[in-house]
């Protein structure tokens, strides 16, 4: 008998702590695409920043711009396979999107016929420090979650 992958991702999830990259295809998302997305476990708590990885780089960019929302742009960090191999082209870590989601939420937006992979590459510190000063400074995401990206203590 097969274990559901609610469980499997429950179990995974609760076992993260730190970092953590992982790919699923969020139901709720208007782009139907499997992304990428790192996951940045809250301490004492059972809940994450999720922080989604995108190709999209010039639209982001642009809407930015088009937004006068410039201060923005500063914060989606430039990542390639140089970084992470797994990568098939250029991507931004898009940290003005960053959600607070419990275990469960997070589990609720899986399409479970696409699935849900974690990978083993660890989240370089430099990249893990770029990536909580550029939620903390964002200036799209709430100050509730800045603190949350501040205590995950990225060192």
């Amino acid at each position: 008998m097969d274990i559901p992958l609610k469980v499997k991702v429950s179990k995974q999830l609760q076992s993260i702590s730190g970092f953590k990259l992982v790919r699923f295809q969020d139901k709720f998302l208007y782009n139907p695409d499997l992304h990428w997305y790192v996951l940045i476990r809250v301490p004492q708590e059972p809940c994450f920043l999720v922080v989604i990885i995108t190709s999209e780089i010039d639209k982001r960019i642009a809407y930015y711009r088009n937004t006068k929302k410039q201060k923005a742009v500063q914060c989606l960090i430039k990542i390639d396979n140089n970084i992470f191999p797994f990568l098939t082209k250029p991507c931004v870590i898009e940290c003005n999107k960053t959600e607070y989601l419990k275990i469960e939420e997070i589990i609720h937006k899986i399409d479970e016929e696409k699935g849900f992979t974690f990978r083993n590459e660890s989240v370089p510190t430099y990249l893990r420090q770029e990536i909580v000063s550029a939620i903390i400074y964002s200036p799209l995401i709430s100050r509730f979650i800045g603190n949350k990206a501040r205590s995950a203590n990225p060192v």
